[in-house]
């Protein structure tokens, strides 16, 4: 342990051990020394013990190049004498570094450092903000495994399993980046959650639109569209592609003129526009070609479905419209208990429908853009009524499931001039019979 009288002239000449930090210790006063690093760079630092039998703690003064060495001497006198007293200047330090990385912080940071899609980090802002709002500007540090385990049981019986456990997982992937990345040390709130099994478990949603409530429901949604009953005067458009496509609600919502190709009668979704970032070309039936045409010839901006004011795209469909047309239907159908439904649904009774039509799961799973086999299983459920035959067009089969039974024939292909291509694509046909 090099030690000699610290001063300026002395501080220039000292030099590091090859290869490594070197400390040298003031002869003068006790504690205080400078650090010569590896690099060369030389910076005053003090170092005492503050509990018996504790290890020395060390605290950086301040460069050589930025403090005279008189100075950093006073400075010295002062520090040391609180650290006797019991004072932790370096606890202090890491107290206030804490302090700095608030749940707020970290989640951006988290956010920022992954190239999340805008939808996903626009989900992850709102959940942070309504189910950790109070905490957003706490530091991550003060947020112990027990508030986690008690808000995680309110947000369950308020907003239901799937959402708690997702607010939980946000809150983990917060303060997983604050550890990696600002070096904070401290448990992480989700982990008593974890260890316990305490996440709630939720089944996967299976309900669809079934046949008996389909004719139902496209023809309350006419009925809202041409009495303008709609928040949105594009949402009656939004559901039958969903209808049509089996889309995601991000997908609809987000539809871009540059996706849709008229001549050629395709959708395609790039790899930024998906959930798995897997290109989709969709091919489109006639009535999704007759929306889409009809909606391309009054078209002014850049999105299929534009928003209100023109400056983007739609994005309310799941909280007005759907719940509107919803009670709508549920008021139709007195006899059914709870009929509900949501653009998921929608996507449900795409790969339902298709498969009661014999389709083969690898074909319903390239359709919906899945990447796994066994997520489709779980959306391509039996349809129990039976038809007059097996149709093989999508549309054909959706145009029979509309067609009141007394009107039903044996055609099996899209039936032109129908009342129930009209449902299908919002676009009124000639020699339509009105049922």
């Amino acid at each position: 342990m090099p030690t000699l009288k610290l001063s300026e002239q002395s501080v220039k000449s000292l030099l590091p051990l090859v290869g490594k930090d070197t400390f040298y210790y003031d002869s003068e006063l006790t504690g205080f020394g400078v650090k010569v690093a590896a690099s060369g760079s030389r910076s005053y630092f003090i170092e005492t013990r503050i509990q018996k039998g504790r290890p020395a703690k060390r605290k950086k003064l301040g460069g050589c190049d930025r403090m005279k060495a008189s100075e950093a001497r006073e400075q010295a006198r002062r520090d040391l004498a609180q650290m006797v007293m019991g004072f932790d200047p370096v606890s202090q330090r890491k107290d206030v570094e804490k302090a700095k990385v608030t749940l707020r912080t970290a989640l951006e940071g988290r956010i920022e450092s992954r190239s999340l899609k805008p939808k996903t980090a626009y989900d992850y802002r709102q959940i942070g903000a309504r189910a950790l709002g109070d905490w957003m500007d706490r530091p991550l540090s003060t947020i112990t495994e027990q508030m986690a385990v008690d808000r995680h049981s309110e947000l369950a019986l308020k907003n239901g399993p799937a959402y708690s456990n997702l607010a939980m997982r946000i809150l983990s992937a917060a303060h997983g980046h604050a550890v990696g990345v600002s070096g904070l040390q401290s448990t992480n709130p989700v982990a008593r959650l974890r260890k316990g099994q305490l996440f709630k478990k939720v089944k996967g949603r299976t309900t669809y639109i079934k046949e008996a409530h389909l004719r139902v429901m496209l023809l309350k949604l006419r009925k809202m569209e041409e009495a303008n009953a709609l928040d949105y005067v594009g949402s009656a458009d939004m559901i039958r592609v969903f209808l049509l496509t089996g889309f995601r609600l991000n997908e609809v919502q987000g539809l871009r003129w540059d996706q849709v190709d008229i001549k050629g009668k395709t959708i395609t979704l790039g790899e930024a526009a998906t959930k798995n970032g897997k290109v989709l070309v969709m091919p489109c039936c006639e009535a999704l070609m007759l929306l889409l045409a009809k909606r391309k010839r009054s078209a002014t901006t850049e999105w299929v479905f534009p928003n209100k004011g023109g400056t983007g795209h739609y994005t309310n469909l799941g909280r007005w419209d759907i719940p509107a047309l919803s009670k709508a239907v549920a008021e139709a159908l007195p006899e059914v208990k709870g009929w509900d439904f949501s653009a998921h649904d929608l996507r449900r009774t795409f790969a339902t429908y298709l498969r009661s039509m014999g389709q083969p799961e690898l074909v319903i799973a390239g359709l919906l853009n899945h990447s796994k086999q066994s997520v489709t299983q779980g959306y391509a459920l039996s349809v129990t009524s039976a038809l007059h035959r097996l149709l093989n067009e999508y549309q054909a089969f959706l145009e029979a499931l509309l067609t009141p039974p007394k009107q039903r024939g044996g055609f099996i292909g899209p039936n032109r001039g129908s009342r129930s291509l009209e449902l299908l694509s919002g676009v009124e046909q000639p020699y339509t019979s009105r049922a």
